[in-house]
């Protein structure tokens, strides 16, 4: 009888535990890890008599999610000169190469943000670079590229 009981015993004790954690198990199932960020920056040339320290910078996230890449940038022109600061953006096609599909300008501070779906796998790239200056002189700086492996 001793034996019936602490057998009935540890069986009610092994569903009592099984049943407190398929709760959980149940709740976590549905949930997905959040998508690693990756992180971009740069900036724009500079003129002559100008210090490193006067040109207009970014930064940048993006990410790949249900099936499409999700940016922001940040610009900031830093020396206040009237001048507007210039981003583009252009993206790699496997197929046709370098596209440039945006052109943002600021004459300040600014963010965007914008997103580009996979378009059956083509989308395998894209490069930022910041320009800032009159509409006839932009000083370029080096484009921040990056490819997806």
């Amino acid at each position: 009888m001793l034996r019936r009981l602490l057998a009935g015993t540890v069986l009610a004790g092994a569903l009592t535990t099984a049943l407190a954690a398929a709760p959980a198990d149940a709740a976590t199932a549905g949930v997905s890890a959040a998508p690693k960020v990756h992180t971009f920056s740069g900036h724009s040339g500079w003129g002559a008599g100008e210090s490193k320290a006067k040109r207009s910078t970014f930064k940048g996230t993006w990410y790949y999610k249900d099936g499409g890449y999700y940016f922001h940038v940040a610009v900031k022109d830093n020396d206040h000169d009237k001048q507007k600061s210039y981003l583009e953006f252009w993206y790699h096609d496997a197929k046709k190469g370098w596209e440039r599909t945006r052109l943002y300008f600021t004459a300040g501070e600014n963010e965007w943000e914008f997103a580009y779906g996979r378009d059956k796998g083509r989308f395998d790239g894209f490069r930022v670079r910041l320009g800032e200056g009159t509409s006839k002189d932009y000083d370029w700086g080096a484009f921040s590229t990056h490819f997806f492996r």
